[in-house]
């Protein structure tokens, strides 16, 4: 699909504001994790970027309706694009139930996957050579789900979904 560059930087800059507010709405009820000061406090940063955000959408969309740059150009999505946003909904839906940890790690490594496919790093000429890329793949899930998880629970002070399925 083609559309006028304008019209296309439109709808992204709404697009992103609409996701701004919905995390707003999701962040709004986070744990302070037993810090009193607000700035101290995580969500206040997610808060920050978030505004950051707004702000910059905002510039997005009041430069596009002054220019109002007619160029034909193509939309941005594709379906890997929107396989991932849908992977990361799936991510933030089932974190509650199955924790942080088990759903960090499948999302990982499931979109490492998914874009090595994409840039053809993926098919290997053996089966062997097919699971020795999804261990490697495997195994840097799990080193980024360590290390977001210890940024967040011993810098940050935050308190994780943990596995509760009943």
């Amino acid at each position: 699909m083609i559309m006028a560059q304008w019209k296309r930087d439109v709808l992204y800059g709404i697009g992103l504001i609409m996701v701004a507010g919905f995390l707003f709405w999701e962040t709004s009820d986070l744990p302070s994790g037993g810090i009193q000061y607000f700035v101290a406090r995580s969500d206040v940063y997610v808060w920050m970027l978030l505004t950051f955000v707004v702000l910059l959408s905002i510039g997005i969309i009041t430069s596009a309706i002054i220019k109002r740059d007619e160029t034909p150009t193509p939309v941005i999505w594709n379906k890997l694009g929107v396989l991932t946003v849908v992977t990361v909904f799936i991510y933030l839906l089932v974190m509650e139930k199955i924790g942080f940890i088990i759903s960090t790690v499948i999302t990982v490594t499931f979109l490492t996957c998914l874009y090595s496919v994409r840039l053809g790093k993926f098919h290997k000429d053996t089966k062997k050579g097919n699971l020795i890329q999804f261990v490697k793949y495997l195994i840097f899930g799990v080193v980024v789900t360590v290390a977001v998880y210890y940024i967040f629970t011993a810098g940050l002070d935050v308190k994780l979904a943990r596995f509760d399925l009943f």
